[in-house]
């Protein structure tokens, strides 16, 4: 990638152009007609007066998007150069739930520009909930509002919006996404939340695995590359070893940016490890520990932190010194978190080893 750099004075030449064609384009109309994104990029260079200007505005003509989300993007988002001192995102907060209300099919609820306090905030998740289960309740079928609602939920929060998504799969069953959302709910399910019996556990991945090989069918060639961590992960919740073997050889092969090839490729191993122990094929498991932090020196692996799970159950095999070799390479090749990877190092070879600190996500 090419990294390129502006003058102080070029960058104000360029800001204050750019303020001056958006400032034109929304005199009068507030930017009726832009991208919801050009009117967030907008709003981070936003001046008090316009600020005020565009506050007023609304108290008049409060269904007027190109004010409110220029709004957003200077309560949340302002200044280019991003200091975080200068946002306020309980303002923008106030704004984005006007739009959950009022704009429920707003193609601003998809833009992944929300602010982390509607996003995450502990104080508004109930608000949130209720605002967006009443829109599904008041307009069953209703796609656009059931995607938007989708940014804003988890399956796991409501059972109303689980049955949506599974109608969503009946009538609209060319698109992935409805399927994919289910079946990460029951992936998850399965690997972090049933606790009754082996069997239950099982039959929930059955369900995930079912559901990712269904959008997989109906995703585009560049969806499906995405998907194959979660096939895998799901054949392996579901105990399908040759399965999941088979996805996960496929998964090591995937390339792309540095962070997506470094998941894929450590995933890959971990889960086809996992796959080959169960099938008792346990010399090439054990391969494919050290097989999952073998990256190109091409890749910046700084902010990577590989999954431990084949460690874990080859530890349970009675395989301390190669988990010990696998974990002293995890501290040269993720030198920042060394120290982490010693005192797993530690722990091990005193045998005393707690159940979940090697057990990751698989």
């Amino acid at each position: 990638m090419t990294a390129f750099y502006l003058s102080s004075r070029r960058f104000g030449i360029l800001h204050g152009v750019i303020v001056v064609l958006f400032g034109l384009a929304c005199e009068g109309t507030a930017l009726q007609g832009q991208s919801i994104a050009s009117m967030l990029f907008y709003g981070r260079s936003l001046g008090s007066e316009e600020v005020e200007r565009l506050e007023r505005l609304l108290v008049s003509r409060p269904d007027d998007i190109g004010a409110r989300v220029p709004l957003i993007g200077y309560y949340s988002m302002r200044n280019p150069l991003g200091f975080p001192d200068q946002v306020e995102p309980e303002k923008a907060t106030i704004h984005v739930t006007w739009l959950m209300v009022n704009a429920p099919e707003s193609e601003f609820h998809q833009t992944g520009m929300l602010p982390a306090s509607i996003r995450f905030g502990s104080e508004t998740r109930i608000k949130r909930k209720s605002i967006w289960i009443r829109h599904l309740e008041e307009s069953p079928g209703n796609l656009t509002i059931l995607e938007n609602a989708l940014h804003y939920l988890r399956l796991g929060e409501s059972e109303a919006l689980r049955r949506a998504c599974e109608e969503a799969m009946l009538q609209d069953p060319d698109n992935p996404l409805w399927a994919i959302r289910l079946a990460g709910f029951y992936l998850n399910k399965s690997l972090y939340q049933v606790r009754d019996t082996e069997d239950a556990r099982v039959k929930v991945g059955q369900r995930a695995l079912a559901l990712f090989e269904q959008a997989y069918e109906v995703s585009s060639s560049l969806t499906k590359g995405t998907l194959l961590d979660s096939l895998a992960a799901a054949a392996l919740a579901a105990e399908e070893w040759e399965t999941a073997a088979g996805y996960a050889q496929r998964l090591v092969r995937v390339e792309g940016d540095s962070g997506l090839y470094l998941e894929s490729l450590n995933h890959g191993n971990v889960i086809r490890g996992i796959a080959l122990l169960n099938l008792g094929r346990h010399e090439e498991a054990a391969e494919h520990l050290l097989k999952s932090i073998q990256f190109p020196r091409r890749y910046d692996t700084r902010r990577f932190r590989p999954e431990l799970s084949l460690a874990y159950y080859l530890w349970l095999k009675g395989e301390g010194v190669l988990v010990v070799e696998f974990l002293e390479r995890c501290a040269e090749v993720f030198s920042d978190d060394a120290a982490h990877y010693f005192q797993l190092i530690d722990q091990v070879r005193k045998g005393g080893i707690e159940m979940e600190v090697l057990r990751g996500r698989y």
